[in-house]
């Protein structure tokens, strides 16, 4: 079990608790306060239900506790047979027992923490599934958008830009239904044009083959990522007209894909790619 990083502690311990009022007036009745107050630390770092020990199986000799308190072996055993006499403590098979550790535990509140963090666990858990099955779909929807584009238009009906947008539209679906908050082709298209920029269809085709993320998994601001695709384009020459290849750009997004799929798979199996 992890340990307790807290004791709970009444304000008027020393004023209306008769135990530690009588204890106080004894003889190094600081000395005995002190190990008490040490005893119940030591007791919130097992944090067992108020059990000391050293293991589950072995308990604490005198020697041993004494060195734990930094105390002399006379004055713990005198701690000790003092907190037995009060019913502070109870022993058995030399395990010693907090009889009062509930007074000194927020028990309810430490029960709502594990559970908390059991459904935070559960949650992610979850989570984590939910997305590798958003990559797999995306990747086999990748697979399929890749070969189509590769099929020659034998009936002559429609142009390859044509089946490059029936499949754009195919993903755009599929990732609209895990809800996750991508543009359409037409948004692009409609940004590009209100700044002047030409690549609307190259720079859907790549980011929507990377399902709109970074390389990290997080997902992108597709609008600062346009701009910044104009910025790097102006500071290039200037390419001839034509020079897009539809296949080339989904060749290119597929194979990025594929890899940081591999690379997450790999890091959920423990293993490297």
């Amino acid at each position: 079990m992890s340990d307790v990083k807290w004791i709970k502690l009444a304000t008027n311990i020393f004023s209306e608790n008769r135990k530690i009022k009588s204890i106080e007036i004894m003889p190094k009745g600081d000395t005995l306060i002190t190990i008490w107050f040490k005893l119940l630390t030591l007791a919130g770092k097992i944090n067992d239900g108020g059990a000391i020990y050293i293991t589950p199986e072995v308990p604490y000799s005198l020697r041993t506790l004494a060195s734990e308190l930094k105390r002399p072996i006379k004055t713990v055993k005198t701690a000790l047979e003092t907190f037995k006499n009060y019913e502070m403590i109870t022993m058995k098979d030399d395990f010693i027992y907090l009889s009062s550790w509930c007074d000194y535990q927020n028990v309810e509140g430490l029960e709502a923490l594990r559970e908390y963090n059991r459904l935070a666990q559960q949650r992610s858990r979850s989570q984590r599934k939910e997305q590798q099955k958003v990559n797999d779909n995306v990747n086999d929807k990748n697979s399929k958008m890749s070969m189509t584009c590769q099929k020659e238009n034998k009936e002559g009906k429609r142009t390859k830009k044509e089946e490059i947008k029936e499949n754009i539209k195919d993903i755009e679906g599929e990732i609209k239904t895990k809800n996750l908050d991508t543009p359409t082709l037409e948004e692009v298209t409609a940004y590009c044009n209100s700044k002047g920029y030409d690549f609307a269809e190259k720079f859907f085709c790549f980011y929507n083959g990377v399902c709109w993320r970074n390389n990290n998994g997080t997902p992108i601001d597709w609008r600062a990522k346009a701009d910044y695709w104009a910025l790097s384009n102006a500071e290039k020459k200037p390419s001839r007209a034509g020079d897009f290849d539809p296949e080339e750009a989904f060749r290119l997004a597929l194979e990025r894909t594929e890899r940081e799929f591999k690379t997450t798979k790999g890091d959920s199996d423990g293993t490297h790619v």
